[in-house]
């Protein structure tokens, strides 16, 4: 069953000698400043098995008004930060 909701996509890029520990933190003490929200999903490509730029984190809110404050949140330094986001719906409900 897909989680029903308003889903921010970020897409990411992890060097390669980041941990996959050091990302999950990274990810959880987001998700934690935005509880409006929850994370769907966290995913990391193995070597060149996957589109650049490599990372992509779901996250999945009640509302825009509950999405806005994430995406407005800016990234500073963060070797983390999103390269691309997008809002997404899932399909049959793009008008929710």
């Amino acid at each position: 069953m897909p989680v029903e909701g308003l889903h921010l996509v970020e897409f990411y890029c992890a060097a390669d000698a980041m941990s996959d520990e050091e990302i999950r933190r990274h990810f959880a003490e987001r998700g934690r400043k935005h509880s409006a929200g929850r994370p769907s999903a966290l995913l990391r490509r193995v070597g060149l098995l996957g589109p650049d730029p490599g990372g992509i984190a779901i996250w999945t809110f009640p509302s825009y008004a509950g999405m806005e404050g994430m995406a407005r949140n800016p990234h500073g330094e963060s070797p983390l930060k999103p390269t691309a986001a997008g809002l997404y719906r899932n399909v049959g409900q793009e008008s929710i």
